[in-house]
C-alpha cells in the first residue's frame, strides 16, 4: 500500500512578501519598468490560490505527483512589470538591470531573471478554480486594495 505524495512546484508568490516589494519599490519612486529583457516568462500565483491549491490537493485523493502551483495565465516580465505600473497608476520606463533583482533576493531571482513558463494542468485538469487568473486583478487585490505592498 503506497503513500499518496503530491510535490508542488510553486512559481513566484504574490503576496505581502517575497519578491513582490521589490518588484514594486522602483514603481513607487517612478523609476519602474522592464527586469531584464523583459521577455522572460513568470509563472506567478496569488498567495491566497497557492494555499487555497494546496489543500485541494491534499483533499482530493485523485492527485498525486508533481504538481505546479501556478496561476493559469503566466506572463513575460514586460506584461508584468506595465501591470504593476497600472495598478500603481506609475510610469513604467526605466529598465531595471537583473543584477539589482540578483543583489536584493539572491538565489530567489532566478526565477525572475532567467523565467520560467509553468502551467498548473494538473490542478485544472482536476477542477481547481482560481480567484486570481488575471494578473492585473491579482496585484490590484496586493497593492492597490490592500496597500501592502
Amino acid at each position: 500500500m503506497g503513500i499518496r505524495t503530491v510535490y508542488a512546484r510553486f512559481g513566484v508568490m504574490l503576496g505581502e512578501k517575497g519578491a513582490l516589494p521589490l518588484m514594486v519599490l522602483p514603481y513607487k519612486f517612478l523609476a519602474g519598468g522592464t527586469i531584464g529583457t523583459g521577455r522572460q516568462w513568470l509563472s506567478w500565483i496569488h498567495v491566497e490560490d497557492a494555499a487555497e491549491m494546496i489543500r485541494y490537493a491534499v483533499e482530493n485523493a485523485g492527485i498525486s505527483g508533481p504538481m505546479n502551483v501556478t496561476a493559469p495565465n503566466p506572463a513575460e516580465m514586460k506584461q508584468f512589470g506595465k501591470a504593476i505600473a497600472r495598478v500603481k497608476h506609475r510610469p513604467h520606463w526605466l529598465p531595471v538591470p537583473e543584477f539589482f533583482l540578483s543583489k536584493a533576493l539572491g538565489e530567489m531571482s532566478l526565477l525572475i531573471v532567467k523565467g520560467q513558463r509553468a502551467l498548473p494542468k494538473k490542478a485544472i485538469t482536476y477542477g481547481f478554480r482560481f480567484t486570481y487568473s488575471d494578473l492585473e486583478y491579482a496585484l490590484s487585490q496586493l497593492i492597490a486594495d490592500r496597500k501592502t505592498v
